[in-house]
């Protein structure tokens, strides 16, 4: 009898097609006099590999010190938003409100929504957003780095923005977008902040109920141990009214060539919900240090590998 043969196929080699190392310069307008600077994940993402990364969905990747320049000692501490059940769900919630209101739109529309159209969330701030380098060879000898070239007037949000606009003949005209950051309801931009608008449809815990025991005249169990077991646990041990800060720090990376300090040049892989990632220049002793294009210092985020268009990031 002739032996079967296995059913198991060889794997063809996949070619690599999806650009995960991004090299970042500080901002041009953050040479000097911030210590903070922006990336968008899924921004970059798009611009380098000239395909939509989409927003809302949770980025993985982490930062290294690729360059320290002329400096010997560089300290970074890199922040993200948390990955909570609650940053989730405000997400969830946002993007849902928002499929909602535009619903009678979108149908009128019958699939005919610009290409790049994505749901959006704006960042906490007005930050400066790091350069990404490309390189430029013009002759054997001639390698030089420069700037990405993008459309710097747009950013992501603007650029794909998600607003919901009340029509000019209702009264005063406004845009009202989606955002992390305080809530803004005045000019002709407004801001809704996620997290203030989920905690309305949160239950909160009723008022202390300070009357006696139930059935108290009837029976002789311990008043007081009654009022303990009904009113002790009846609130939340958290601000059943607020959440806490939705940034966290997710790592620091530092550098010390003198050998006195900590090393640490690259960092732990990390999450990104949204891919929106805070980098803030410190000095050894942790004291806020100005970004500055002179000194020749960069950083590497290097995206995590995975299913979505190459790159780690499930959605929401």
């Amino acid at each position: 009898m002739a032996r079967k043969k296995s059913g198991r196929r060889k794997s063809k080699s996949m070619i690599d097609d999806t650009q995960r190392k991004l090299m970042l310069a500080p901002g041009a307008s953050g040479g000097g006099g911030t210590h903070v600077n922006f990336l968008s994940i899924p921004s970059t993402l798009s611009a380098v590999n000239r395909r939509l990364y989409r927003q809302c969905r949770c980025y993985y990747g982490n930062l290294e010190i690729a360059n320290s320049g002329v400096v010997d000692q560089l300290r970074y501490e890199i922040y993200t938003l948390s990955s909570a059940w609650w940053v989730k769900r405000s997400i969830q919630s946002a993007k849902q409100f928002w499929l909602t209101a535009t619903r009678n739109e979108r149908k009128m529309l019958k699939g005919n929504i610009g290409k790049y159209n994505d749901f959006t969330i704006f960042p906490p701030g007005d930050f400066v957003d790091f350069d990404v380098q490309t390189t430029t060879i013009t002759a054997p000898e001639t390698i030089t780095s420069q700037d990405l070239t993008r459309d710097e007037t747009l950013g992501y949000s603007q650029a794909l923005s998600s607003g919901i606009e009340k029509d000019q003949d209702e009264g005063a005209g406004y845009e009202k977008v989606f955002g992390v950051g305080t809530a803004d309801t005045s000019g002709a931009l407004q801001t809704w902040n996620i997290f203030d608008e989920y905690l309305k449809n949160l239950n909160i815990a009723p008022a202390l109920d300070t009357r006696g025991g139930p059935y108290e005249d009837a029976l002789s169990a311990d008043e007081v141990a009654m009022d303990h077991l009904q009113q002790d646990g009846d609130q939340p041990p958290w601000d059943a009214d607020a959440f806490p800060g939705p940034f966290v720090q997710a790592a620091v990376i530092a550098i010390d060539q003198s050998g006195a300090g900590f090393n640490q040049p690259v960092s732990p892989i990390f999450a990104a919900p949204l891919g929106m990632v805070i980098v803030k220049k410190t000095n050894s002793v942790g004291s806020d240090s100005d970004f500055s294009e002179s000194t020749g210092a960069e950083l590497m985020f290097n995206a995590a590998p995975g299913n979505y268009r190459g790159v780690l990031a499930p959605a929401y």
